[in-house]
């Protein structure tokens, strides 16, 4: 009966120790998991502030177009290629010194 009852510990030991390892494997996967998690919001943190600069430089190219556009009406309206020669000098000076 001592050798039965025995038997029936070292099982019960056996089939928690089995729990504790599926325990120890899942509770490791979970930490992998938060790591890939978090690896993965600092790469969209950082797509979203390449999005936001671009969206700047994108605004930034839409204002200097419109000056583009006003210098070859200007151009035109002073008279053919001289005039737009002479509205290109001018086009430093609207977009702010950034052409």
């Amino acid at each position: 009966m001592d050798d039965q009852f025995s038997q029936l510990i070292v099982n019960r030991l056996d089939r928690q120790e089995k729990k504790l390892d599926d325990l120890t494997q899942a509770i490791t996967s979970l930490a992998r998991v938060e790591e890939r998690m978090a690896s993965g919001t600092d790469r969209m943190d950082g797509h979203a502030r390449d999005i936001a600069n671009l969206r700047t430089r994108l605004e930034e190219l839409e204002r200097l177009r419109w000056k583009v556009a006003g210098a070859m009406v200007l151009a035109s309206a002073l008279g053919g290629l001289s005039g737009t020669f002479a509205a290109l000098e001018f086009l430093p000076a609207l977009a702010g010194g950034a052409a």
